[in-house]
């Protein structure tokens, strides 16, 4: 009996040490929103039609000055008449939060490796003869095809900062800036590579959860 109390009590006293320890750290959830371009002006490239623009979502695990995290982000769009082109662009990351995470404003690095995907699809109609077994019954169908006409995957580094608002009630905002140096073809398929666009503006918009208010003022 007295073995199970004093396990009991060890298990008690280790939840709440564990609990004091990660007391200050966070979780944040945001939608996001990126543009990509070959030129490092992005708004340039954006008023010139030559960014692409994706959305997505994304998560981060801060310790005081230390994360870790992912994101996610799609795009799907016509680029011409039945043809349709997809895109899916994973990262994962490593940052450094030059102040406390607790604080207001929340200057940041990072740096980290990604993954993308891309295909074209090709969907349209196609008129086929039937021919039942009674001649005088038959016709026309209009069977609807969707193929993929081409796939690309590429991996790629990347480094970045960028700087967010961190308010009290958990409301979280920012902005960051990437550079991918290099891309290189995905390994263990044939695919070349996907488009190479290796400038990124991300803006994401969520909730952090865990945050501390009373630290807002220091």
């Amino acid at each position: 009996m007295k073995n199970s109390i004093k396990g009991l009590l060890f298990v008690a006293a280790w939840v709440i040490s564990s609990v004091q320890a990660f007391a200050g750290n966070q979780t944040r959830l945001t939608g996001q929103w990126a543009m990509q371009g070959e030129e490092s002006n992005m708004f340039r490239a954006a008023a010139g039609g030559r960014a692409l623009h994706l959305g997505g979502l994304g998560v981060e695990y801060v310790t005081e000055h230390f994360g870790f995290g992912s994101s996610t982000m799609f795009y799907f769009g016509e680029y011409s008449s039945g043809f349709w082109n997809m895109k899916l662009d994973t990262q994962i990351f490593i940052s450094y939060h030059i102040l406390d995470n607790q604080q207001v404003f929340d200057p940041f690095i990072l740096a980290g490796a990604g993954g993308k995907m891309d295909m074209d699809v090709k969907s349209g109609h196609s008129m086929e003869i039937v021919q039942y077994s009674s001649p005088d019954h038959g016709g026309y169908y209009s069977n609807r095809r969707t193929r993929i006409t081409r796939k690309g995957a590429s991996f790629y580094p990347f480094i970045g900062a960028g700087a967010g608002l961190n308010f009290k009630n958990g409301l979280y905002l920012s902005a960051r800036i990437t550079w991918k140096p290099v891309f290189t073809k995905a390994p263990l398929t044939n695919y070349p590579r996907a488009d190479e666009l290796p400038y990124e503006l991300l803006v994401s918009v969520g909730y952090s959860f865990n945050r501390t208010p009373d630290k807002e003022s220091e």
